[in-house]
């Protein structure tokens, strides 16, 4: 039975999910899909985990992140991000404000909610940049600030932070992706410590043309 606990408590820090996000400034074509596969260890800082009598510092969980988005017009994408072992999701529709998807340079305004087990609520909002260096490497930056309008311990949260990192390959199609990212605990609790979040995760990216209608995969 304790060490059901054990696992149930270190599952339970993935309801502090770290705020990441693998996209570029440029917004996926009308008509196409784009799916990102991330497997990361994130750090959450003052987390803790009891075993038997004894409570043990977690200093990193892993995660498993897919991320999805589909093209909406020439201007504009919806995403959607999936993060386990528990539900954590991201419902976000970007605008790229700056050049087209051929541009080297791109740059899009990035707004979202984020679900914690549907029961602990932000509402984001950034950008997202991007340098496509060569045919080979893409670097994308994706500041963000969350602000936490529902908490279910009055633990009321908010945080500023960055996703940044490279998209890797020669083909549209598949790509790998790193990534890193930081989000400072912006909170001014007297009693309770803060909690900072980071994350590092490698995976791969996909583009299909297939799905016609690409908002019908949400």
């Amino acid at each position: 039975m304790k060490i059901y606990c054990f696992l149930l408590s270190i599952l339970l820090l993935a309801s502090c999910a770290v705020p990441s996000d693998f996209s570029t400034g440029r917004v996926v074509p009308v008509g196409e899909t784009e799916v990102i596969s991330m497997m990361g260890f994130s750090n959450f800082s003052n987390q803790k985990a009891f075993l038997a009598d004894t409570i043990m510092d977690i200093k990193y969980s892993p995660s498993f992140i897919v991320q999805t988005r589909g093209g909406i017009s020439d201007k504009l994408d919806i995403g959607l991000k999936l993060e386990s072992p528990i539900l954590t999701t991201d419902l976000d529709i970007k605008y790229q404000y700056l050049g087209n998807y051929d541009s080297q340079f791109a740059a899009s305004a990035y707004l979202g909610l984020r679900a914690e087990n549907f029961i602990n609520f932000h509402v984001g909002f950034g950008t997202n940049v991007s340098w496509q260096v060569n045919k080979f490497v893409e670097i994308f930056a994706s500041p963000k600030y969350l602000i936490n309008i529902k908490e279910r311990n009055n633990e009321y949260r908010n945080y500023f932070g960055l996703s940044t990192g490279l998209h890797l390959g020669s083909k549209e199609s598949f790509k790998i992706v790193i990534t890193g990212s930081f989000f400072k605990d912006q909170s001014n609790f007297i009693d309770l410590p803060l909690k900072d979040l980071s994350q590092f995760a490698v995976g791969v990216k996909f583009k299909s043309n297939r799905i016609r209608k690409p908002w019908l995969i949400f």
